[in-house]
């Protein structure tokens, strides 16, 4: 009971530092001035409309993400980079949440598309496709390098939640613990010692301990080893 909950309060410890390292990311790329730069949005769904129908998939896209293309298209939204941002995410939630082939395919094409929109160039930008309040001839000021920049900072932020979610989906004792499901009487038998945990999860799991805290990985490993020691017994 002891070393399970040792290590389950390392992970978690770990799962902490996370987040709240992802959520500086995410905290910084809102912040940046360049989230209200313009994008091209005619290039955008020209882009994400013929991906589609050269893979005859238009009618598998959902029609929540189906009616932001139209609202960009019709200069409806002030298509930002900001706006590109919360498009993204909306799209990964509904990729997540289906198993349908072809909507995560049609939802990979919009997001490819978003990924290679490029931004306005300077005096190009109409009213509808411009910065929001705060943005205009303040951002235009920057330069086109203010929207980069925002761009990768939200890139950055989005790749460090994804590591963590790939580290989460490989690993059952760490997503337990990140669930809030893992118990202290049973975690290290179910997730360490025993046989249906894969060598290769088990090794990310001491990883992961020895990345949060050196010291719970050391009680770990006396841990299995006292229970060798009385299974040989």
């Amino acid at each position: 009971h002891g070393v399970g909950a040792q290590a389950i309060g390392a992970l978690q410890r770990g799962i902490d530092a996370d987040k709240a390292a992802i959520g500086n990311l995410y905290g910084m790329a809102r912040d940046s001035a360049g989230r209200s730069f313009p994008l091209d949005g005619q290039a955008f769904t020209s882009t994400a409309n013929k991906l589609l129908d050269d893979a005859l998939l238009g009618g598998a896209l959902p029609p929540s993400v189906s009616q932001h293309l139209n609202r960009i298209a019709m200069g409806e939204v002030p298509f930002t980079v900001d706006y590109a941002e919360q498009l993204k995410t909306a799209m990964g939630k509904l990729q997540r949440a289906t198993n349908d082939g072809q909507t995560r395919m049609a939802l990979s094409m919009v997001r490819q598309a978003l990924d290679e929109t490029p931004l306005m160039e300077l005096g190009r930008a109409g009213p509808a496709a411009g910065a929001r309040a705060i943005g205009g001839s303040q951002v235009y000021a920057g330069g086109v390098e203010l929207g980069e920049q925002a761009r990768e900072a939200f890139n950055r932020a989005r790749l460090a939640n994804s590591d963590m979610m790939r580290r989460l989906d490989r690993l059952p004792g760490l997503k337990a613990v990140y669930d809030g499901i893992a118990t202290p009487d049973d975690f290290i038998q179910k997730h360490v010692i025993s046989p249906s945990a894969s060598v290769t999860s088990t090794r990310f799991l001491v990883n992961e301990l020895r990345r949060s805290d050196p010291a719970a990985l050391e009680a770990v490993r006396g841990g299995i080893a006292a229970h060798l020691k009385a299974a040989a017994i």
